[in-house]
């Protein structure tokens, strides 16, 4: 890590404020030629002149200079906080390329110089991208958790627990000889168990947070012009989808991608269905289905006007993932589903158009989408790495579980478990995953 570092941490856009960072050892020298002085307040900001190698002002910046044990990095890092003209970004890169031991930074090199000088982990450091790609509410609260430490404390401390087991399983062992108390062996299994189902339900969560990651998939489903359209349109405030009285306007699937109270839904208008003698329509009918079958949540909407006809047609989609809506309900008197013929609660009576009972629609909408990302604790698994390697820990302990005739065996077990989650913890193998993790941070972070 000899290089010094440096890239541009803001957009290469025109702005009021840009953000160019230098980290290395070699950071303060071209602070001094590039301010023509050597004195400066640490951590604290200094208004300073950055000029070129002929002396002319490039600009005039903030300039927060941080020193090793201060520093996002563990090193002297320099920040350049400049007007936001493309000239002036594209003036102080290019004089930072001329200096001695300066180069452009790769994608995370800075945090990844901060996991390398112990400054953060290797949890933190995924807390970090996770935060820096969160697009809702509810995504940026998940990546806090786990920058906060309370994702590391947990796994830490099932660590120290099957450290700890694993030495009474070695006293036993020692003293083979001797008759063991039952309850003792007893309570080694159980406690063995009891983080075998800590780390199976976190194996579960994980499926619930990729949606988190994701956007959980929401797909529109009924007749042709029974407001399907008018639906996605109001959901997502914008004319997404074509609203037309004739019928089969929609022939194939849109897709919208929206913050829905929090919550990141991909939420999709798809073709009416019906018989149709339209090749083009029938490719779209069939996509509808489809969407039906791998969707998260299923909206199926009923016509007030065309009752009987556009119930039939959703019947089939009628499950535990699946939302009522009988539209229309303005224009003439309001027809009932039968509830108790159907076993189904989750109705809604609406007018999209008229804007009638739509909050209703949305907190039923938002009740859904809460039940399938609810977990039964906190979440304690977010990225597929740590699910991947609570997968072989959890075989290990099950091996455990399934064996209570040698204890020798048992304790490879433990020690074989112990070990992957050192993996998460970055006790083990650090080297191996750091080229994976930092691929996927941008370039100035």
């Amino acid at each position: 890590m000899n290089d010094t570092i440096f890239a541009l941490s803001t957009g290469f856009v025109k702005s009021a404020i840009a953000i160019v960072r230098v980290s290395g050892e070699n950071s303060l020298n071209s602070l001094y030629t590039l301010t023509k002085r050597n004195n400066f307040v640490s951590s604290k900001a200094n208004l300073l002149k950055l000029y070129d190698e002929n002396d002319l002002i490039i600009d005039e910046a903030i300039v927060l200079v941080f020193l090793n044990g201060s520093s996002y990095t563990g090193e002297n890092l320099v920040e350049y906080h400049i007007h936001g003209s493309i000239a002036v970004i594209k003036k102080l890169i290019d004089y930072l390329a001329k200096q001695h031991n300066h180069r452009l930074a790769e994608k995370g090199e800075f945090t990844k110089r901060s996991l390398l000088n112990n400054k953060i982990d290797v949890i933190k450091a995924e807390g970090i991208l996770d935060l820096i790609d969160s697009e809702t509410e509810i995504q940026r609260k998940q990546s806090i958790n786990q920058l906060d430490g309370n994702v590391k404390n947990i796994y830490q401390e099932i660590y120290e627990k099957l450290k700890n087991l694993l030495a009474l399983n070695e006293t036993m062992i020692d003293f083979s000889d001797q008759d063991i108390d039952e309850d003792f062996e007893k309570k080694i299994f159980e406690e063995v168990k009891e983080i075998h189902n800590k780390l199976q339900q976190a194996t579960i969560n994980y499926k619930k947070i990729t949606k988190l990651k994701k956007g959980i998939n929401i797909a529109i489903i009924g007749n042709t012009n029974v407001g399907k359209s008018s639906l996605i349109n109001y959901i997502t405030n914008e004319e997404t989808s074509i609203v037309s009285k004739i019928d089969g306007t929609t022939r194939d699937v849109i897709n919208s991608y929206i913050d829905f109270e929090g919550y990141p839904i991909n939420i999709m208008d798809t073709a009416g269905i019906r018989n149709t003698r339209d090749e083009i329509e029938k490719i779209g009918v069939h996509k509808s289905k489809e969407k039906a079958e791998q969707s998260d949540i299923n909206i199926l909407i009923v016509d007030n006007n065309n009752f009987e006809n556009s119930f039939n047609t959703i019947k089939e989609f009628i499950n535990e993932k699946s939302i009522i809506i009988v539209n229309k309900i303005d224009l003439e008197n309001k027809k009932y589903i039968d509830e108790k013929n159907i076993n189904f609660k989750n109705i809604v009576y609406v007018s999209i158009l008229a804007n009638k009972n739509m909050d209703n629609f949305q907190q039923t909408l938002l009740k859904k989408i809460k039940e399938i990302f609810e977990t039964k604790e906190n979440p304690i698994i977010l990225h597929e790495r740590t699910n991947n390697i609570s997968i072989n820990c959890l075989k290990y302990l099950e091996d455990f579980l399934n064996n209570k005739n040698d204890v020798v065996i048992n304790s490879y077990n433990l020690k074989l478990a112990i070990n992957e989650l050192g993996k998460i913890l970055g006790y083990v193998g650090v080297e191996d995953i750091l080229d994976i993790i930092f691929s996927k941070f941008c370039i100035g972070k």
